[in-house]
């Protein structure tokens, strides 16, 4: 496998860069940077090797391969190629509802990185964590796969078993987990009354979340005196998501976000009044994107404290665009800011108060962050 792998690998190479040379050739003032006459004859002279000892992939594969390859060489993270069938995992995911084990995936130098899991999922229940590396699925290493990569492989259909090895980074350990596939719905929001303490849990930004955090404002009459935003393992989604549930919180024309691309926009508040009641903010390194904007609206027009550990620091804007094989190419188009003007694109937001759940909390279930959270605003 490990062989046949590279004879992809390096197909897509050496296409890759042949690829460059036609498309530089009308260039000479850039052609230079991608490609040299060396390397493109030994990559042949290697392809040829590999074509005489190995089985010979198909079209599919090779252009598959080769698509993956190419947007990878730019060396941006979160641009990526979709293929057909990616895309429809992809676009699945996005509406809401698929059939897998419940656990966000990223890509990872060592394997595949879990940035979040859905309550009561399968993979919550076989004590898969974010932060867990995912080594290996039904036996076959994730060493080197993308992301999309291993969804493919963990995904559907809905009760059948998949074998996943896992490497917590927390706890250091290694292990053997079997889980049943099943159908999931990704939770937008989750909401509880402690005392006079409303605590908000908000899962993803979509079209709707500014709704649900708006009916659970009025679901309470009112009948709180604090409210408590857990946006721990929130991945993010769209910037407007971020602005509308800012909205919610924000006077009309506050600043929420800055975005720097082909040209800058700023993104203010639609809202008409500041909320009164005390707003505290709990965090983690899984909290990005759109859950970092809105962490640092609040933080900087209402004073909002934040709890918990550094969040991820995504802080890049993509877009979709459309091939002509019915795929898509997710590209990376510009860069944003808080409403401080900070650009945290690999940093995150350091909490104003640092609390990080002990080995012991994690294995025992205990959520130490949420609790010291509580017990703080209850002393307030």
């Amino acid at each position: 496998m490990m062989r046949k792998n590279l004879s992809f690998f390096l197909t897509s190479i050496l296409l890759l860069l042949v690829l460059f040379f036609f498309v530089q050739n009308s260039d000479k003032k850039h052609r230079e940077t991608f490609i040299t006459e060396e390397n493109l004859s030994l990559l042949a002279e290697v392809k040829v090797l590999l074509d005489q000892n190995l089985p010979l992939p198909s079209k599919k594969e090779v252009s598959e391969s080769l698509l993956h390859g190419f947007v990878g060489a730019y060396g941006d993270q979160f641009s990526e190629y979709f293929s057909p069938e990616e895309l429809v995992s992809f676009q699945t995911m996005i509406d809401g509802d698929f059939e897998g084990i419940g656990a966000y995936v990223e890509d990872s130098p060592t394997g595949v990185y879990v940035s979040g899991v859905l309550p009561d999922s399968p993979a919550q229940k076989g004590g898969i964590l974010p932060g867990d590396i995912i080594q290996s699925v039904d036996g076959v290493s994730m060493y080197g796969k993308t992301a999309n990569e291993a969804v493919q492989s963990i995904r559907w259909p809905a009760g059948t078993p998949v074998v996943l090895e896992i490497f917590s980074s927390v706890l250091s350990t290694k292990k053997q987990v079997t889980l049943l596939r099943q159908k999931l719905e990704i939770p937008i929001i989750s909401d509880e009354l402690i005392g006079d303490i409303l605590s908000i849990e908000l899962f993803s930004f979509n079209d709707y979340s500014w709704r649900d955090v708006a009916e659970v404002l009025q679901k309470y009459d009112w009948k709180y005196s604090s409210i408590l935003l857990d946006l721990r393992n929130n991945g993010g989604g769209t910037l407007q998501a971020a602005v509308d549930v800012g909205s919610l919180f924000l006077e009309k024309d506050s600043l929420i976000a800055t975005v720097e691309g082909k040209q800058t926009t700023s993104y203010n508040s639609k809202g008409t009044e500041n909320i009164k009641t005390p707003i505290y903010i709990l965090v983690n390194g899984q909290t990005a994107s759109a859950a970092e904007i809105l962490a640092s609206a609040l933080h900087k027009h209402l004073s909002a404290p934040i709890f918990g550990s550094q969040t991820y620091g995504k802080w890049s804007v993509q877009e979709l665009f459309p091939l002509s094989n019915g795929g898509q190419i997710k590209i990376t188009i510009a860069h944003w800011k808080t409403a401080s003007g900070d650009l945290l694109d690999g940093i995150g937001i350091k909490p104003d108060t640092i609390i990080l759940p002990s080995p012991r909390d994690i294995t025992e279930g205990r959520d130490i962050q949420r609790e010291k959270v509580l017990e703080i605003i209850t002393k307030k």
